[in-house]
């Protein structure tokens, strides 16, 4: 059997690589994305939509949510942890899980597509 391992002299490499490092391809998106005006200020408008359905789903389900000037907000679920992330799923709608003990959620509903369909599941 085969074993693989970070060879001991890439340590320092990896330690200035950042967590959520992005790939060339990203960074040019990103850059092109920036330089249209028009499609910025859509996406902004697409969060802020998408922040408005969402607070008003949680408000509905009682779960907790912190306001968010991001592109996400932070939502606990409690022991609701399953129901939404498997309600969601079945919507085609990921969600981060990015739970501790405290079974946060960071949810990032800018994805008009997606939004609308995870704040009309959140009904049921």
């Amino acid at each position: 059997m085969r074993s693989w391992a970070i060879p001991r002299g890439s340590i320092p490499i990896r330690r200035a690589i950042p967590v959520y490092s992005v790939n060339i391809a990203a960074v040019v998106a990103v850059q092109a994305a920036l330089e249209d005006s028009d499609h910025v200020r859509d996406y902004l408008r697409q969060v802020k939509d998408s922040k408005t359905l969402l607070y008003a789903a949680c408000e509905r389900l009682g779960l907790t949510y912190w306001k968010s000037d991001a592109n996400f907000v932070l939502v606990r679920t409690g022991e609701h942890t399953e129901a939404v992330l498997s309600t969601a799923m079945a919507r085609g709608v990921y969600l981060r899980d990015r739970s501790t003990g405290a079974r946060l959620r960071r949810l990032h509903p800018h994805h008009h597509r997606h939004r609308r369909s995870h704040a009309a599941g959140a009904r049921a």
